[in-house]
């Protein structure tokens, strides 16, 4: 079995959750960094 079945999209490949431009972003964007789980089969 390999190990790239559950491989995370590339950075850069989503758009930022903060786009100043837009208002409604600033307040609804996430304050902190994402919490980054190990991903596993189960």
């Amino acid at each position: 079995m390999t190990h790239d079945l559950y491989r995370r999209p590339a950075s850069g490949q989503h758009p930022p959750h903060r786009a100043d431009a837009y208002k409604s972003t600033v307040t609804r964007s996430p304050r902190k960094p994402a919490i980054v789980l190990p991903q596993t089969l189960s």
